[in-house]
């Protein structure tokens, strides 16, 4: 075959278009390849100028420049082209001057190229807007832990400037970080390579500590995360990516949330504490009832003098002392006695000036700073004055035998909801102005644990038998709606401040109740004691028999009502317990109330009267405390009978 022939063989059956044009682009020659790619035969091509067959609008923008082609190199270009009926397509076209001075053009179709080319640019403006709208923070990292890319929200996080970043990508290593050094991320990214999904755990950063970031708007935060291996088109794991997020609000609820229980878990053991505290203080009030109260009726039938009457003294000093330690007790359950009333805190303070110097250690200097004028509170100003004095004792304890100074402070302040739920008792209270009295020491102070103890009766880090001293406070301070701040740690020393609310203007101070008039005059009559406390009864029918009254007893509210309601026209006065299974005192005394009688009555309890819930509508009727001696008792009956 000749030489001619065969390259004309390889011409028409080339898988690229080929042209052949003069040097102003009119078509000589194309192949049939050429003639398949517009789909027109030969004879619609030739003396056609090439520009035809370019799409117009891509023409316009890029125009034809012949003098650019050159037998040097070929001009290669990427053209938008236009078949016969009118479709388009994309080719790449390759121009080269021949020898003879025509121009050889090669048309190679590139469609399902520029197609792929589109579809993957389309998938990676997809993926990045995926990635840099997303809210959580990525990065990606090499093997060696550098730093390769990251996105908008991880620069928002990091505090990342534009300029920094440049900086950092490509550059930045986590091994030259001493903060992601020490939270380990170095191993989980090998791991990473090695193949897992990894999740990270909440970790600490604090960008003052890395050299590379001190420069940027970071601020301190807590991050957690979840790691995962990326791998390229050979299935090789080429980078990691880190998706993390800051959890600092997160982290803060959760450590209010905890908190919040602790402080609850520990209310919680204050009121139950409390509770034991009451009832404990109770019962034995009822067992110093009938030790004081026999013992003082021995005692009137004893030689004054004698051995005997001195042994029962001892008796009834010590259950004097007893009785003392069941008010700490109530008073620390909230259950004190009370006489309430309007209180200048810093007079108050002032009374006891004197006794102040003799609570303290020699070695004590105590400093006063009072506030004149301070707004009125409710409270009973023997509470307000055991209160201080309990609160310098421990002060001067705190001191030893060191030199040191006591300081006394009296002043008001404002407090938020928040700032007293922060307090021992001041969930709940009403935020607004407070009096405070403030007792501060220049000791040793106190441990978090030790101090988070000393509100707990019977805690001390002193000698066996005390500890009742703040637990006291506590109880005072929770009868009277108040609560108490304690700020103390190691070589500080310790201040103690305690809050009281600010009285309302306009409210009256409580005026003692007076006894109800029986409208019955007898010194000697038909008494009624209920209680279930048979000891109890005994005693006071010992004592009121001695003097000449008649006494039924009966051993609890229902055989109390029944008793009443056989003996109604002789009784002329009624003693109750107000605790009794059941019902108590205060409902048998309803009851009689309901009856239309208006008997004089004695409440009795081992509370005070102020956990009583004294009512009005159960007049006329005293109270009385236990524990108390025979001849108190007697005294309220006479008087109740004049």
């Amino acid at each position: 075959m000749p030489d001619a022939d065969r390259y004309r063989l390889l011409v028409e059956f080339a898988s690229d278009g080929m042209f052949v044009t003069d040097t102003e682009g009119a078509i000589l020659d194309v192949n049939r390849r050429g003639c398949e790619m517009f789909g027109c035969d030969a004879s619609d091509l030739l003396g056609k100028s090439v520009a035809a067959l370019i799409d117009p609008e891509n023409l316009t923008a890029q125009p034809l420049r012949y003098d650019l082609v050159s037998t040097d190199e070929p001009l290669v270009t990427e053209r938008t082209l236009r078949r016969a009926d009118g479709s388009i397509f994309d080719g790449e076209v390759s121009a080269r001057v021949m020898p003879d001075g025509t121009v050889l053009g090669i048309v190679r179709d590139i469609s399902r190229r520029k197609e792929s080319e589109r579809a993957l640019k389309n998938s990676e403006r997809r993926f990045r807007t995926l990635v840099e709208q997303s809210p959580l923070a990525m990065a990606l990292y090499q093997a060696d832990g550098t730093l390769i890319e990251t996105n908008q929200a991880s620069d928002q996080m990091w505090g990342i400037q534009p300029h920094v970043k440049e900086q950092l990508n490509g550059r930045y290593n986590i091994l030259e970080d001493p903060q992601l050094v020490e939270t380990g991320l170095m191993p989980f990214i090998r791991r990473g390579f090695d193949g897992e999904a990894l999740e990270l755990p909440v970790v600490h950063y604090d960008p003052s500590a890395s050299p590379v970031l001190r420069g940027t708007q970071m601020r301190e935060f807590w991050v957690r995360g979840h790691l995962y291996p990326v791998r390229n088109a050979d299935d090789q794991i080429e980078f990691v990516v880190l998706i993390h997020e800051d959890v600092s609000a997160l982290k803060s609820a959760e450590q209010d949330r905890v908190s919040m229980v602790e402080q609850v878990l520990e209310t919680q053991k204050l009121e139950s504490l409390g509770v034991l505290a009451g009832g404990v203080a109770h019962d034995f009030n009822n067992l110093l009832t009938s030790i004081l109260g026999h013992a003082s009726l021995v005692a009137d039938q004893v030689a004054p003098g004698s051995e005997t009457a001195q042994s029962l003294q001892a008796i009834e000093d010590s259950a004097e002392h007893a009785a003392a330690l069941c008010r700490q007790l109530l008073a620390y359950a909230g259950k004190g006695q009370f006489l309430v009333e309007s209180v200048d805190v810093s007079a108050e303070v002032e009374k006891i000036a004197g006794m102040l110097s003799m609570s303290v250690s020699k070695n004590a200097t105590v400093r006063r700073n009072l506030t004149s004028g301070l707004p009125a509170i409710e409270a009973d100003a023997t509470q307000i004055r055991q209160i201080v004095m309990n609160l310098i004792t421990n002060a001067s304890d705190a001191l030893g035998d060191e030199a040191g100074v006591i300081r006394l402070s009296t002043g008001t302040v404002l407090r938020s909801a928040e700032q007293l739920a922060a307090t021992v008792l001041g969930e709940g209270l009403s935020p607004g102005r407070y009096v405070f009295i403030e007792v501060s020491d220049s000791g040793a102070g106190m441990e978090a644990s030790t101090a988070a103890r000393v509100f707990e009766p019977f805690f001390t880090t002193k000698f066996t038998g005390r500890g009742l001293g703040l637990a006291a406070v506590l109880g005072i301070l929770r009868g009277h709606g108040g609560t108490i701040e304690l700020d103390t740690a190691p070589g500080t020393g310790t201040q103690v401040r305690v809050l009281f609310p600010v009285q309302e203007e306009g409210r009256a101070t409580p005026s003692p109740e007076e006894p109800g008039d029986s409208g019955q005059v007898a010194r000697h009559g038909h008494l009624l004691v209920v209680d279930d406390d048979a000891a109890i009864c005994t005693l006071v029918r010992t004592a009121l028999r001695a003097q000449g009254y008649e006494v039924s007893v009966a051993a609890d509210g229902l055989e109390g009502l029944a008793a009443f309601k056989a003996h109604r026209d002789s009784l002329c006065l009624v003693i109750l317990d107000k605790t009794m299974p059941g019902a108590t005192g205060d409902v048998v005394l309803r009851e009689i109330r309901a009856m239309g009688s208006k008997i004089p009555a004695i409440l009795s309890s081992g509370y005070s009267e102020d956990t009583c819930n004294r009512d009005s509508d159960l007049e006329p009727y005293r109270f009385l405390q236990k524990p108390y001696r025979t001849q108190e008792l007697v005294a309220l009956v006479e008087e109740l009978l004049m």
